[in-house]
């Protein structure tokens, strides 16, 4: 394989480790922006894995401002790396916006050891800081004009839900749960994936996701089932694949194979983003 091939593959592997779906969302994205889209999202998933993976504040912080310093010219005297490469080569790079992607890496590192959620209201508002400029940045590598209103907003908490669910799942601790919530619902932390906590755990996650509009299936009964749910709150499988055979891609006989690895939480990434842009079908 040429360059481009092999930093286009790297792009693939970084997100494919965290969404394994991303390869059926991916055809929904006009392919003028497609390359863009697959390199914003594989420097979405590096920085959002060092946020799920930490163990070490220190160790963390280190690999985030290698990731600023790389955003920022190249972090070291060698070759650029093969993310990087991919968002200079297909210009998305030049259309990023600068205050955008310092409240990225900002939000990033308030996650390393974050202060526990007290509120619903601090939940969204946290959901909202750490979505939003993510979404910016798919707007701008689109060469879409970043739009305003309350719709956006809510937009963006949802995808900072999405972003805290799926880190929490590597990292199983939780933070993000609102006190007054585990209070309502006579819950700790430790006792979140315990199942005899059951019924409580499932109403507190249905009362979350009322409240960021993502209307959760009735049948979650512990935070982990988040992820094989959110799938069927965005569209079906019938949909996926009608869609996949529009776009005539490869393999069909690995669909199946995409659909069974869903990971639905990531949905949101890359669907809503081509959604915007590309005409449906």
């Amino acid at each position: 394989m040429n360059d481009i091939e092999n930093n286009q593959l790297f792009c693939w592997q970084q997100i494919e480790r965290t969404d394994p779906l991303y390869r059926v969302t991916h055809s929904f994205a006009d392919r003028e922006i497609a390359d863009r889209l697959l390199a914003l999202h594989a420097f979405l998933a590096a920085t959002g894995e060092i946020c799920a993976m930490v163990s070490d504040e220190g160790v963390a912080a280190r690999k985030l401002a290698w990731w600023h310093d790389e955003m920022h010219g190249g972090a070291g005297s060698g070759r650029p790396h093969p993310i990087t490469s991919e968002l200079r080569r297909t210009g998305g790079y030049g259309l990023l916006d600068s205050a955008s992607l310092e409240r990225h890496f900002e939000q990033a590192s308030k996650r390393f050891d974050p202060d526990p959620m007290r509120t619903l209201e601090d939940l969204l508002e946290c959901c909202r800081r750490i979505g939003r400029p993510m979404l910016e940045m798919e707007f701008s590598v689109c060469g879409a004009q970043v739009p305003q209103g309350s719709w956006f907003d809510s937009m963006a908490r949802r995808r900072g839900l999405v972003q805290l669910v799926r880190e929490d799942l590597a990292r199983g601790d939780a933070w993000w749960l609102p006190l007054d919530l585990l209070a309502r619902y006579g819950l700790g932390r430790k006792d979140i994936r315990e199942a005899g906590k059951a019924r409580s755990v499932q109403g507190l996650i249905k009362e979350i996701s009322r409240q960021q509009e993502l209307w959760i299936s009735s049948d979650i009964n512990d935070i982990s089932q988040l992820k094989q749910s959110v799938k069927h709150v965005v569209f079906s499988d019938h949909l996926i694949k009608r869609k996949l055979k529009n776009r005539n891609l490869n393999s069909p006989d690995r669909w199946p194979e995409w659909l069974s690895k869903a990971s639905p939480l990531d949905l949101l990434t890359g669907w809503q983003a081509a959604r915007r842009v590309s005409p449906w079908k």
